[in-house]
């Protein structure tokens, strides 16, 4: 069976001035959105920019459990990595973060292509 799979990489940045109370159902619409953006044979991950003050508001447990119910309830999201940050991103490092996120992305691509390319090869 020969699938098509997109794979995305989503990079969010929280606003320095979104408390800890609203930061999860924040969180949850902006998985919502990218999960209604997403094809059907989707690959998702999360770039989750959090500032330090929003990411010690809650215990590691608590936080595991949130990206976790996040990857849980959210099909075409399989991961969500966290990078934490004085103060939220400008513009400008938002850029910079999607242009990293497509040089990955592109990178994994490559080396996918390479793997399933050696794979077809009939062997000697």
């Amino acid at each position: 069976m020969n699938t098509n799979v997109q794979l995305r990489m989503s990079v969010i940045n929280t606003a320095d001035d979104l408390t800890p109370l609203k930061l999860r159902g924040w969180l949850l619409q902006q998985a919502r959105e990218i999960q209604d953006m997403s094809a059907e044979h989707a690959y998702t991950r999360i770039r989750l920019f959090l500032t330090k003050r929003q990411r010690f508001a809650f215990t590691q447990k608590k936080l595991d459990g949130l990206l976790q119910g996040i990857v849980d309830k959210f099909p075409a999201i399989h991961g969500i990595e966290l990078v934490e940050v004085e103060q939220s991103l400008t513009n400008e490092e938002m850029q910079v973060a999607a242009k990293d996120a497509d040089a990955e992305l592109t990178e994994l691509r490559n080396s996918l292509g390479n793997y399933t390319e050696k794979q077809g090869k009939p062997k000697h």
